[in-house]
């Protein structure tokens, strides 16, 4: 990987780490690995980034990690930390914040 492109990848996994998402192009992806076809490889890579950067952070817990995949883009999004505010918001604007331990009573 070009070092260019590994700061490119790099700052696209940190706004992951410390945001909680991050959408790139597609085109982006292949340019930065020299990749013909975006398979289990990439996606390891892109996992051990996250989880370098994740553990640079502190974050004691690797939160899950998701892609949603587009058309021309994909997004990268991380499971919520209890101490952000997660919250849902419904159809009347109301935001629906979950509680401490709810999934715990849930299991």
């Amino acid at each position: 990987m070009l070092t260019h492109h590994d700061v490119a990848f790099s700052n696209l996994i940190d706004r992951v780490a410390r945001y909680g998402a991050a959408t790139c192009a597609w085109d982006e992806l292949y340019a930065w690995f020299g990749a013909e076809e975006i398979d289990a490889t990439v996606w390891r890579a892109v996992y051990a980034r996250y989880r370098e950067i994740c553990t640079h952070y502190g974050f004691e817990e690797l939160p899950e990690l998701q892609v949603y995949r587009f058309d021309a883009f994909f997004t990268l999004v991380r499971e919520g930390a209890d101490d952000e505010g997660v919250a849902i918001i419904g159809a009347d604007g109301e935001l629906e914040e979950e509680e401490d331990g709810e999934e715990d009573e849930a299991a």
